[in-house]
């Protein structure tokens, strides 16, 4: 299991289009940087103790087909850009 906040340097992955981390210990913030990962396709955070918001930037990855987030301690609305993603299931 991983544990503590994901790294800001997650931005230097730029051709990642997976990552998942579902049932980690994370705790923290989704890190603004992770909305820098334009390729990113998969991004599965569910089951941590991630808090905070869903950033706007969220609507930056065009590529995303699908997100998953629940099980975590999320506040705040969901981003109206939720509605351009094409490729979200």
């Amino acid at each position: 299991q991983i544990t503590g906040g994901i790294p800001t340097r997650i931005s230097l992955l730029q051709n990642l289009m997976f990552l998942d981390l579902d049932a980690q210990m994370l705790t923290g913030t989704i890190p603004s940087q992770i909305y820098e990962l334009t390729r990113l396709y998969t991004l599965d955070l569910n089951e941590n103790e991630l808090s905070g918001t869903i950033a706007t930037e969220i609507g930056n990855l065009s590529s995303l087909a699908f997100l998953q987030v629940d099980d975590n301690k999320l506040t705040g609305a969901i981003p109206d850009v939720f509605g351009t993603f094409v490729n979200l299931t």
